[in-house]
């Protein structure tokens, strides 16, 4: 069987009863910045380096079985010894599941929704929405996973030991690990309670005072006086912060958990032997143990650097050209036609029309009125030639169509020929249509007359017909006279007259002889 540590969950608990969420750790309520604190481990949202509600989750201590490694999202996290539930109504755990203390039992983990959530030492406990009623799972070797029937409004979980305040009564209602008295709650109305080691405190309505039972072995149930409006537990000692927002721990000093940081402080959380409390000016500071680094909280990314939520570690951030899911290193280089305009992008962006970008990584062009991008394939503009435009709805320069011209360099648009005039393709002046040729509209272009018509003399609009018996020559310019026709009688005559010609011919010699 594999050994475990004996550790402690620790708990944050506000004094004032109301409809939010409460932990077996650390959810913090009284700024809506969500800190949590496990056995060896801590998390915390943080935005661009700073602790903000509706953050990215940044953890870190041990993860020895990842249980940090959750896929961020909403929900508040209830932290346990070496496992982690989180949710927003429904729950989902990650971590070490060999009590079972990562496995939700059917149906509440698919149809079942939670006002509360406990992780305790390999065991979970919830409140279900919305009857109140209380429902367990995992390590049950003391009755920690066999919780009492009722309607209850606040839950904490520890070692072996869970708590809750009943809904009706306000009293604390405790099973699991009774030895030490642990199990047998002070009577009262109680606003919030923390279930620790083999002990257990309870926190008065209001500006609460603290009243403590079970183990006093190291003064745990000794509670220090004065008002206070949360409090913690770890592994054989509490915490809690005072109503001026200073922090006050008593129990067991292993490591220094029971010696907090001065200052004032919002959100308090504790773990095996120490914890972390969030402070006025928004610093995550953390005491205690730190074998794991579960009291060396992460800082903030230098600038040009990033990371999950801002933290450490950081990694360069993209540079402008390229991209990452992450905005950060490893970076991969914008493709031909998409751009990444600043640093830290996290995706590219396609140039769009009239835009050109065909180097990878580099920047998408966008020229100006009159200008396009030269013919080497960069995104270099250059001035448009003669006969060609640019507008920037055109991706470069566009050379003239037949019938309109653009006279000189960086022209935005070609001027259509007028009647009786036109250009090549690409031309740079309008001309007159030659004799032969007309042009009727602006724009249309020089075009041959028709067979039988001509047009004398250049820039013609139009062509004339020729008058009956007249023909146009080749050259569209005149009409000619037709040349008349050769009857096929008169054809087959010629044809007999040459054959005959050579026999009549040898005759007259012959007669010339006689």
């Amino acid at each position: 069987m594999q050994a475990r540590r004996l550790r402690q969950l620790a708990i944050f608990v506000p004094a004032v009863a109301t409809a939010c969420l409460l932990p077996g750790r650390a959810w913090a309520f009284s700024t809506g910045t969500e800190l949590a604190v496990g056995g060896q481990f801590a998390c915390a949202q943080f935005k661009n380096g700073t602790p903000t509600s509706g953050g990215t989750y940044v953890c870190w201590g041990s993860n020895t079985f990842k249980q940090t490694s959750f896929v961020s999202g909403e929900g508040t996290l209830a932290m346990g010894e070496d496992h982690v539930c989180r949710g927003s109504g429904v729950l989902a755990c990650y971590g070490d599941d060999a009590d079972g203390e990562t496995t939700i039992p059917l149906p509440l983990e698919v149809t079942v929704a939670f006002s509360a959530v406990a992780s305790g030492a390999y065991f979970t406990c919830g409140i279900v929405s919305p009857s109140g009623a209380l429902a367990c799972w995992g390590k049950n070797d003391v009755g920690q996973s066999t919780p009492p029937s009722g309607k209850f409004l606040r839950l904490s979980a520890g070692y072996g030991l869970a708590c809750a305040i009943d809904f009706t009564s306000g009293a604390v209602v405790c099973w699991g690990d009774g030895s030490l008295g642990a199990t047998v709650p002070p009577a009262g109305v109680w606003a919030g309670v923390a279930a620790g080691n083999h002990a257990a405190c309870a926190l008065g309505p209001g500006a609460g005072t603290i009243a403590c039972w079970g183990d006093s072995s190291n003064g745990q149930t000794s509670p220090p006086s004065g008002t206070f409006s949360s409090i913690g537990a770890g592994n054989g000692f509490f915490c809690g912060l005072r109503s001026d927002q200073t922090i006050a721990c008593w129990g067991n000093d292993v490591q220094g958990a029971t010696e907090p940081p001065g200052g004032q402080f919002t959100v308090l959380g504790l773990g095996d032997a120490g914890g972390c409390a969030l402070r006025t000016d928004n610093a995550v500071v953390c005491w205690g143990a730190n074998d794991s680094g579960q009291a060396t909280p992460p800082t903030a990314c230098p600038a040009g650097f990033g990371g999950v939520g801002g933290m450490t570690p950081c990694a360069p951030l993209c540079a402008v050209g390229s991209a990452s899911s992450t905005g950060w290193a490893p970076c991969g280089v914008c493709s031909a036609g998409t751009f990444s305009s600043q640093t830290g992008s996290t995706s590219c962006a396609s140039c769009g029309t009239g835009i050109k970008n065909t180097i990878p990584g580099s920047q998408c062009v966008q020229c100006m009125d009159g200008w396009g991008f030269d013919k080497g394939g960069t995104s270099t503009c250059v001035a448009c030639a003669a006969g060609s435009y640019s507008t920037l709805a055109t991706a470069g320069c566009t050379t003239c169509p037949y019938g309109s011209a653009a006279p000189a360099p960086q022209s935005t648009s070609c001027t259509a020929c007028s009647a009786g005039t036109g250009a090549p393709s690409g031309g740079t002046t309008c001309t007159a249509c030659p004799a032969g040729s007309y042009s009727a509209l602006a724009g249309q272009g020089c075009t041959v007359c028709p067979i039988e018509t001509v047009a004398p003399s250049p820039g013609s609009t139009s062509c004339t017909a020729c008058p009956k018996g007249l023909v146009a020559d080749p050259t569209r310019t005149v009409c000619t006279a037709m040349v008349p026709a050769v009857p096929t009688w008169a054809l087959g005559a010629l044809g007999l007259a040459l054959v005959a010609a050579p026999f009549l011919a040898l005759r007259r010699r012959a007669r010339h002889r006689s």
